[in-house]
């Protein structure tokens, strides 16, 4: 890892240049970016404070987002260089990805054969491991999550730590969150009480689903499955409504058979 926690009194258009706009993620859009000093480029992802008041709470999830980045060094996990610090927003300056992400990779192939899968399989599985070792369930695994950092030999990231949550064996989650069409079941819980809770089990739901992404490219069906999905709030059953069609029956959630 080599992370630099520059002078808060340096600001980020003093060191680097923005650029095209690349992407968006959790709270945040990425730009492509160049490093005046040394003409690098970077991806770096611009998060907008929110106004109101407490700012330390209201801003606690973009805050929590550089601590956790900011903590983490893996082979399969993007790299924090830089966070600046603004009035109004706070920059995160990491690796660039010129070959983009799994999901670009998927649609360009129309999918992946097995061995491809495979591969990609495995770093995604390390780079999870890594960070449940350490206590951290990301919670919004994938494609457009896991950027491609080399394509022969294919080598993988995963990125975007805006809903991720530090955890440990006393820790549960309860917040509804993540990508509708990638949600482990637990996450939603449909008819649940007012004290279910899920754990880290639910990457492993999102991985399934990416891995089956992967091979079958049914792009199309994933992103009409969901329009309704029942949650809970106050003890009572609500509905959130998402985009696309109703969810469909599935199986048990992977969650219970893919442990590593």
């Amino acid at each position: 890892m080599d992370f630099e926690l520059l002078d808060p009194t340096i600001a980020f258009s003093d060191q680097y240049m923005i650029g095209e706009n690349i992407g968006s993620s959790s709270f945040g859009i990425v730009y492509k970016a160049k490093r005046l000093a040394t003409e690098k480029e970077y991806a770096v992802k611009v998060l907008r404070k929110l106004p109101f008041r407490p700012h330390k709470l209201r801003n606690a999830p973009i805050l929590k987002e550089v601590l956790i980045l900011q903590n983490l060094g893996h082979t399969n996990i993007v790299n924090l260089h830089a966070a600046f610090e603004s009035k109004k927003e706070i920059y995160l300056v990491m690796e660039f990805m010129r070959h983009g992400d799994l999901e670009s990779l998927i649609q360009k192939y129309k999918g992946l054969d097995e061995s491809v899968s495979k591969t990609a399989l495995n770093q995604i599985c390390d780079g999870l491991e890594y960070l449940h070792c350490i206590g951290i369930v990301h919670r919004d695994v994938k494609p457009p999550n896991v950027l491609v950092a080399g394509t022969t030999p294919l080598r993988l990231k995963l990125t975007d730590f805006g809903i991720s949550k530090v955890v440990n064996d006393t820790t549960f989650m309860r917040t509804l969150c993540g990508t509708p069409m990638y949600m482990a079941p637990e996450i939603y819980a449909p008819g649940a009480g007012v004290d279910h809770h899920y754990d880290r089990k639910v990457d492993s739901w999102s991985l399934g689903v990416t891995l089956f992404k992967m091979l079958v490219h049914l792009s199309s069906h994933i992103s009409a499955v969901i329009k309704q999905i029942p949650i809970l709030k106050e003890g009572r059953s609500k509905t959130a409504r998402l985009s696309g069609q109703t969810l469909p029956k599935v199986g048990p959630s992977p969650g219970e058979d893919a442990k590593r």
